[in-house]
């Protein structure tokens, strides 16, 4: 009995291994097709460069002369209403 049911489940395990190894290979494109279409992409511009890939808008221009906005920020920063570290965080740093 234990021989027939060990028997049995590696048949069962084997057909659906098979059938997932199958599956994989037939819809899988092959390497040169790829190549080809990274390449016309490219080509094309379709692709990102860097790490995040989104396009950078280009920095507002300010309307106040550079003495008032330094002025605001040193106000800001004064009331605490920087925010400090990477992720732009309001209290990314601890405070001493």
């Amino acid at each position: 009995m234990k021989s027939t049911l060990a028997s049995l489940t590696v048949a069962v395990l084997a057909l659906f291994g098979a059938q997932a190894a199958m599956a994989q290979a037939a819809s899988a494109p092959a390497r040169a097709d790829v190549k080809k279409e990274a390449a016309a992409a490219n080509k094309a511009g379709a692709t990102s460069k860097g790490e995040a890939g989104a396009k950078e808008a280009p920095a507002a221009k300010s309307d106040k002369p550079r003495a008032e906005e330094k002025k605001a920020a040193a106000a800001a920063t004064k009331a605490g209403d920087t925010s400090k570290g990477e992720a732009g965080t309001k209290d990314a740093a601890p405070k001493k």
